[in-house]
């Protein structure tokens, strides 16, 4: 059945041919379809040969392959298998570390559960999306997405959100008639509802006709491929690696060509041209983008164990560089397990009636119930329960940040009622109450606010039987009482606070809540001082644009707020800071599309998740900010990585250069070259797993070029000073001795750079390095130390049995690097401190 089928046909027949009926499918046939048609539309995975052909094409690797070929042309067996073992080994790590990487973005998608509300065998239960089948029965309420191409049943007031499809803004109002010719597009088919598409207003029943790749959105999926969107990290790192690229094939080229100038006959082409290659292979960054992968989607994983789940792994740098983080305080500061803590009522029966009629009955099965109305269910008494279920309910008025009320039409007792349950200024109005009675509510309204209760008032008047109700027949209601509610904080609400306050992340409270209660929640969390601190809703929309702007930077309580201005709040802060907001409803949208990164929780509404970074999978402040730090510390981690290999690399690169200009052998062997880039690489495995200082997670930081360039280029000289000081000890020794020593020279004093550039701070004096770094950095220096002593390193790599003295003279040399770089670092910290690697964000 297609699309345009189903918009034309009866809805008995279109229920005849899925085989279904208003019961739904039964159990048996529902879980067979699904066995058969699972709802998912099929995304191909990176394949093994697609990461493979990844690692091979990589500038590094193409390198490696040139020289191999060259070594091969000149029938130097030796050096071809030797490059030949280091293509491979590289191209396998590589290729190991990605295919794991893709393993682990996969298995994030395995925490958040998609759901979907259908009837099946007249039972109403939440399914598993991907479990949906065309012949299901949904029924969908603001929020919810089709989980498929559905044919309405029942529509009452619906309005679609068809912009993923269609691209159309403006919400499409739907109905159940059959269109009497076949609609030319989707937008066309009023009688139809199609996955992916959000219900905005209304309600609806449906049955599902097509799922996964069948949909229109599925088979429009098919059609095109996905993009990935680096982000701004990325394509710096991306950028800094072509430009390296460009100045290490200029520079070799200079030195090859000198050489031949300067040697004459003496020179020999294909050797110096291999020597060139592996000097090459050994300064170009190429690992960076791998290495963010690597880590990012390693970091995404224990977030993701954290219950911090990460959409995007760029997401990963946003959620780091959040300074203002944007919350309601229900769920995420206190527990959101309300209890009823005082009633204000004239007549508490009367008030506990139009309590019992307001409600929404818990079902089993069904989505929960709001958490005010479950707190009077369990407030009340079983003569009070039995009241309600026996009261038939015609019709619903569902709440909405609007009207901050619900209304529900029900007969009880041989009467028929009209219920409301909202705002106390709102109902106050409708019920017409003298100044008086609007001045003692207001007061005792406030009075539960500053105590910490959130307040809604309860109204009641009998009404006519008719077939429809509208917001006009809550006019004239009687006003019968307060019920104050208690939501204790939770636990670890203000040592989240506290961590935030140390991360430099301003927290801000915008709720719809009053401004007694919001008030009174954020000065017992210490995000306030004083109620000074918190502003009303009402009063903030009613300034000009640039008082606006100042109250938005000067408040942190927001209280009363509707969709549109916390819209505007998220949309101020965005112009001067990394905002993070953190929302779950079909109105909390708008703000998460504004915000810098926008936080969900698992159970949001499906245009919220939609809309979505980052998933919360336990609604809860310190999730949030643990998952700031978290970000901070992969960010803080990846910046590692870059500074070892630019200061170690380049310092090397260019004494290595300029010495083969004035010595007639080559100062180490294209084999020992790529030896020495594999063996300093190995420990970097571990650098994700490092630790970090504290003060390099105070403030959000950002990859800024001239700054690396800038700290490269003044640790990259004590290196290069340190390379010419060995070359002048070690100018009369053999060719063998001052190769194999530059080779110790080389790969100890990387290894400790690693320690010492770790830290800002004396090396000694911070946080201990991860152990798993620290065992691989042994490690490496074991297997450089043992392997010159080896046959295999003497035959293979050309090494020569390391003498005493020179060992002695190498461990002096290292040792006075070590102690030079760290001297240079704390210098340019402390005279430089305002020029930072990773700049806080302007």
């Amino acid at each position: 059945m297609n699309y345009k089928e189903a918009a034309t046909w009866e809805i008995e027949k279109v229920l005849s041919e899925l085989g279904s009926g208003t019961a739904g499918l039964s159990p048996v046939v529902a879980t067979s379809r699904a066995a058969s048609e699972p709802n998912v539309i099929a995304r191909a995975p990176s394949s093994a040969a697609a990461i493979l052909w990844r690692q091979v094409r990589s500038p590094m690797v193409l390198v490696l392959i040139i020289a191999f070929l060259v070594a091969l042309f000149t029938r130097d067996l030796g050096s071809s298998i030797t490059i030949l073992v280091f293509v491979l080994l590289n191209t396998g790590l590589g290729f190991a570390q990605e295919f794991r990487s893709e393993h682990i973005i996969q298995k994030l998608d395995t925490y958040i559960a998609s759901y979907a509300t259908v009837r099946r065998g007249g039972v109403v239960s939440r399914v598993p999306r991907e479990t949906v089948v065309p012949g299901d029965i949904t029924i969908l309420e603001p929020g919810d997405a089709f989980p498929g191409d559905a044919r309405l049943l029942i529509a009452e007031n619906l309005q679609v959100d068809e912009s993923v499809l269609t691209g159309e803004s403006a919400p499409a109002t739907k109905d159940t008639a059959p269109m009497r010719t076949p609609p030319g597009t989707p937008a066309d088919a009023r009688p139809l509802g199609f996955a992916g598409t959000i219900v905005i207003a209304g309600s609806a029943e449906a049955v599902v006709f097509a799922t996964g790749s069948r949909t229109a959105f599925g088979m429009i999926a098919a059609q095109t491929t996905e993009v990935k969107r680096p982000s701004i990290f990325e394509k710096n790192v991306s950028a800094f690696s072509r430009f390296i690229l460009k100045v290490v094939i200029i520079t070799l080229t200079a030195v090859y060509v000198a050489n031949l100038i300067i040697k004459g006959s003496a020179a020999h082409p294909a050797e110096l041209l291999l020597f060139a290659l592996a000097l090459a292979v050994s300064v170009i960054p190429e690992a960076l983008p791998t290495v963010m992968t690597i880590t990012f989607s390693r970091g995404a994983l224990k977030l993701a164990k954290k219950k911090v789940v990460i959409k995007r792994l760029s997401a990963i740098e946003d959620l780091g560089h959040i300074e203002v983080l944007c919350t309601d305080k229900t769920g995420t500061i206190t527990e959101n397990k309300l209890q009823v803590g005082r009633i204000s009522c004239l007549n508490t029966d009367v008030c506990l009636q139009a309590a019992m009629l307001s409600i929404e009955l818990p079902t089993e099965g069904i989505r929960d119930i709001s958490s005010f109305d479950t707190a009077l269910w369990n407030f009340v008494s079983d003569e009070q329960r039995t009241f309600a279920r026996a009261a038939v309910r015609r019709e619903m008025l569902p709440f909405d940040p609007v009207r901050r009320r619900n209304t529900v039409i029900a007969d009880a007792d041989g009467k028929t009622f009209l219920a409301v349950k909202g705002a106390p200024e709102e109902l106050l109005a409708l019920s017409g109450a003298d100044d008086a009675e609007r001045a003692r509510v207001m007061d005792e309204f406030r009075q539960m606010g500053r105590e910490g209760m959130r307040a809604l008032a309860l109204g009641i008047r009998e009404v006519a039987v008719k077939a429809d109700y509208s917001p006009e027949d809550e006019r004239g209601i009687r006003f019968v009482g307060l019920v104050g509610f208690t939501d204790p904080l939770k636990p670890t609400a203000k040592d989240a606070i506290a961590l935030a306050e140390k991360l430099h992340v301003r927290v801000k409270i915008v709720t719809g809540d009053s401004f007694d209660v919001a008030a009174s929640i954020g000065m017992q969390v210490g995000i306030i001082e004083s109620r000074e601190d918190a502003v009303n809703g009402p009063d903030l929309a009613a300034l000009t644009d640039e008082e606006f702007a100042g109250a938005v930077e000067r408040y942190d309580v927001f209280a009363r707020v509707t969709p549109e201005l916390k819209y505007r709040i998220v949309s101020q802060l965005e112009k001067k800071h990394a905002t993070g907001f953190l929302g779950e409803g079909i109105n909390d949208a708008p703000a998460l599309k504004a915000a810098n990164v926008a936080l969900v929780v698992a159970g949001a509404s499906d245009v919220a998740r939609e809309a979505a970074d980052v998933v919360l999978l336990d609604k809860s402040l310190d999730v949030v900010v643990d998952g700031i730090r978290e970000g901070r510390t992969m960010y803080a981690n990846v910046l590692k990585y870059i500074k070892y290999t630019l200061v170690g690399n380049f310092g090397n690169f260019y004494s290595i250069a300029l010495i083969s200009l004035f010595i007639d052998f080559l100062p180490i062997t294209p084999e020992q070259i790529l030896l020495i880039n594999l063996l300093t690489d190995f420990p970097l495995i571990a650098v994700a797993l490092d630790r970090v200082d504290l003060e390099d997670l105070a403030t959000p930081r950002r990859f800024n070029l001239r700054d690396i360039a800038l700290y490269t280029t003044v640790l990259g000289l004590v290196s290069s000073v340190f390379d010419f000081i060995f070359f002048g000890v070690f100018r009369h020794a053999a060719p063998g001795t001052l190769q194999t020593m530059f080779f110790y020279e080389s790969v100890l004093s990387e290894i400790l750079l690693i320690f010492a550039l770790r830290t800002n701070r004396f090396m000694f004096a911070a946080r201990p390095p991860a152990r798993t770094l620290t065992l691989l950095g042994v490690v490496t220096v074991i297997i450089t130390i043992a392997l010159p002593f080896t046959a295999f390193g003497q035959h293979v790599f050309h090494f020569v049995h390391p003498e005493r003295p020179a060992l002695i003279a190498v461990f002096v040399i290292v040792l006075g690097y070590l102690c030079s770089t760290e001297a240079a670092k704390l210098a340019y910290h402390k005279f430089w401190g305002k020029v930072r690697l990773a700049s806080p964000r302007a």
